[in-house]
């Protein structure tokens, strides 16, 4: 129907009369009746789009702008999703994990290139986290602002409590949530991953996630739907003033949906690609470093005594700084001249003449004793000249990378996609060799989609306390994000609960949405 509007708008005909020119060509067409009656039966009730008044960011000012925006959900679709899977033979109760009077369904959100997507997928697959098992219920061209958020899922919100008291053929609903933790944040009405008490799963401070347990100075209690509540009822008794919610847990808004906390599951691909890209960051500056040091040593050698392969590399690097080394030297000696003068000056108890000798020494070594910043000014370039990264020794990682086909996205700030983790946590080395093998081996456990046993989930929770405890002794100046505390703290919890993998329950299917849908536009 869209080639034949497209066909009727170009040749500027009726569509019976384009239909008579197709044939011409030996193109045969069904009938518009037919063709919109197979429309109406592939549609169905699984698009029904609505406007909604939200907040977009206007290109021209920066500022921000209100305009209808079509919104998509899909309503009634988990019923009829169940009902497809159930004709094809598709749902499993995976050994008895589930039971067998349970249909688990994953809820989450996440925003990929304009558009933000809400999404369920059954756990009750072999497959649930594959593209073609995740379902997009809700969808808007905005951004995903709160104020978009709360009106975009605004029916979502209803629809959840309706699933959560229903059932399919007898057997009711366990609801689990998905996605980033700044989509989390804003489900659970959190002011945000950088708040002092910061983790949705915890109490905990922010200040004290680094910090062993036995040297913690606050205590640290559970959240659940019960706790949350009463520390915004307290919120808002007190003014509700968003400055002051570091003072009430950094609870300040009702969640938009009443999914129990602990059926949320732990980001774990994020906070992979989160620590992952801290300790490649720190390994890229330690070895940037190390280029600036090798360049200071060779410049104070002779450059012809060293392999020319190595040495000119650093070619452009050394003779800043020998450009540096010789500035900084007379500057030096200018400013103790000066210096000298000044002293002499200093003796002269009655004021001399503009055109004594003394005091036009004085004004010259005074304006010579400006090279000095000069001198300043080319030390600096030299640190400028050799940008992070780029340097020999740490031009080597992206070398590496390259040889692994693993690709940095520039668009994201130079970070890393889900499966290259998996490669550079097994091909990374040197001086990080201890910190990449451990967090690698943690990685790869609890990020897959397997099931979980109790010798599995022993060996993890050894493996992260290592990772941790090696961490903290050997960068003890690097910052403890919260992805580090959750890891810590909260990953093992979770899993002893419900006995998979994070790949199972977590975000990696919603992910892989983006793509498809940027290239259907």
């Amino acid at each position: 129907m869209a080639f034949k509007g497209v066909i009727t708008r170009l040749v500027w005909c009726p569509p019976l009369s384009c239909i008579r020119w197709l044939v011409q060509y030996g193109i045969k067409t069904a009938s518009e009746h037919k063709m919109r009656a197979l429309q109406k039966a592939i549609i169905d009730n699984n698009v029904l789009a609505e406007y909604h008044q939200m907040k977009h960011t206007d290109e021209d000012t920066g500022g921000s702008i209100i305009k209808s925006t079509p919104c998509v959900p899909l309503v009634h679709k988990v019923h009829q999703q169940l009902d497809a899977y159930d004709k094809t033979d598709q749902l499993t109760w995976h050994d008895g994990l589930i039971p067998a009077d349970e249909i688990w369904l994953k809820l989450g959100g996440d925003k990929g290139g304009k558009i933000f997507k809400q999404m369920f997928q059954m756990a009750n697959l072999q497959h649930p986290n594959s593209p073609q098992h995740t379902i997009v219920v809700c969808a808007f061209e905005a951004t995903d602002s709160q104020f978009n958020m709360d009106l975009g899922l605004m029916h979502f919100r209803e629809q959840v409590v309706q699933l959560m008291s229903s059932q399919w053929r007898g057997r009711k609903f366990k609801l689990f949530v998905f996605g980033d933790y700044k989509y989390f944040c804003k489900i659970y009405g959190l002011t945000g991953p950088t708040g002092r008490h910061c983790c949705l799963w915890c109490t905990m401070q922010y200040s004290d996630m680094r910090l062993p347990l036995q040297m913690r100075t606050k205590n640290c209690e559970p959240r659940s739907l019960e706790s949350m509540k009463r520390s915004l009822d307290e919120f808002r008794s007190k003014g509700g003033i968003p400055a002051k919610a570091k003072n009430f847990h950094n609870v300040i808004r009702e969640p938009l949906m009443s999914v129990p906390l602990s059926q949320v599951c732990i980001p774990g691909l994020h906070i992979s690609l989160g620590l992952f890209m801290k300790h490649f960051n720190s390994f890229e500056n330690n070895c940037h470093r190390l280029d600036m040091e090798v360049s200071t040593t060779l410049s104070a050698q002779d450059i012809k005594d060293h392999d020319d392969s190595f040495t000119s590399s650093y070619k452009n690097l050394v003779q800043i700084t020998h450009s540096a080394r010789s500035e900084d030297a007379q500057a030096k000696a200018i400013a103790d001249t000066s210096q000298a003068l000044m002293l002499q000056m200093t003796t002269l108890a009655v004021a001399t003449e503009p055109a004594d000798p003394a005091v036009q020494m004085l004004a010259e070594a005074h304006a010579n004793s400006l090279k000095l910043s000069k001198s300043k000014a080319l030390w600096k370039s030299r640190d400028t000249a050799l940008k992070t990264g780029k340097g020999p020794i740490a031009g080597v990682l992206d070398t590496t990378l390259k040889t692994i086909r693993v690709c940095r996205q520039a668009y994201h700030g130079g970070s890393f996609v889900g499966n290259h983790v998996h490669k550079c946590s097994r091909e990374l080395s040197g001086k990080y060799q201890g910190l990449f093998t451990r967090f690698a081996e943690c990685h790869n456990v609890y990020n897959s989609a397997s099931i979980m046993t109790d010798d599995i989930i022993n060996k993890l929770e050894e493996d992260i306390t290592s990772y941790c405890q090696y961490f903290r002794v050997e960068f003890t100046t690097d910052s403890c994000p919260p992805k580090f505390h959750m890891l810590v703290e909260h990953i093992i919890p979770f899993i002893k609960q419900w006995r998979f993998g994070l790949g199972f329950l977590g975000e990696q299917g919603g992910e892989g949405v983006h793509a498809r849908l940027n290239n259907i536009r």
